[in-house]
């Protein structure tokens, strides 16, 4: 397995001719993460797990290495949609179709500067679905002239397992992308610039939205202040589901308005 990594990585950073989509979250920039259940009153709660032998493996991290999840939108008017794309990523109801109420904390988090960020999104990602976040990624993927037929096979077959469904219980199917993501993320660079975060779409709402990204744990400590917290409640009932806001609270978590006061 290392020395396949090894030979994808080289080949997708093969010289200037990086396969990667190479994109900066500009500074102010709003990412969302959201958190099982109410009650969280610190940053700390709504950032990255800090219990580090309690992290699985997932679709961007390696067990025992944890990353800062969140999603983005299009722009930052349609905050929305990151709730949408977060909750359907976090929730035990949808992933296991069951109905029922689910409450979640939502902390939008906005950039202090930077991040670089590696983009998995190809031409072929979920084409028919109006996103205009993966709709430019996916213009700025196909205007890669120079890449080389290897590249391209490698971003279809990377493509096709950062868009595969996993089932609870099956998390060893995350290998191949939890393991380059981590490489990506502390053994290389781009530009001789260290990678910060990878995007990839959101599996569970089948590109809509908006896309996912994960950030180095260090760089979120670093580039990422908690801005705004929201607790909602989520509804599903058989295969119909809708979020309700329930409250509002700012960066210090003092209530700012509460369900039926606005």
């Amino acid at each position: 397995m290392k020395v396949e990594l090894d030979h994808i990585i080289d080949l997708l950073l093969e010289g200037g001719n990086t396969a990667p989509t190479a994109m900066m979250i500009d500074k102010g920039d709003f990412i969302t993460r959201v958190r099982p259940g109410w009650g969280h009153r610190k940053a700390l709660d709504l950032s990255y797990p800090h219990e580090i032998e309690r992290v699985r493996m997932q679709r961007a991290n390696i067990e025992k290495s944890p990353v800062f999840y969140g999603t983005m939108s299009d722009d930052n008017e349609h905050l929305e949609n990151t709730r949408f794309i977060a909750i359907a990523e976090s929730s035990e109801l949808l992933r296991n179709t069951k109905s029922g109420g689910e409450p979640f904390t939502c902390g939008r988090w906005r950039t202090k500067r930077p991040v670089l960020a590696l983009s998995f999104v190809t031409e072929n990602t979920y084409p028919a679905v109006n996103n205009s976040l993966l709709a430019a990624l996916r213009t700025l993927y196909s205007q890669k002239a120079n890449l080389t037929n290897e590249q391209r096979n490698i971003m279809e077959r990377l493509n096709k397992e950062f868009t595969k469904v996993v089932k609870p219980g099956n998390e060893k199917e995350y290998l191949l992308t939890a393991t380059l993501c981590h490489y990506l993320m502390y053994e290389r660079t781009y530009s001789g610039l260290p990678i910060e975060a990878i995007v990839y779409p959101s599996v569970q709402t089948g590109g809509v939205a908006g896309v996912n990204i994960a950030i180095r744990p260090d760089v979120a400590d670093e580039a990422l202040m908690l801005d705004r917290v929201l607790e909602v409640n989520l509804h599903v009932e058989g295969l119909n589901g809708h979020v309700e806001n329930v409250r509002g609270l700012d960066a210090e978590f003092n209530e700012v308005w509460r369900e039926g006061s606005v």
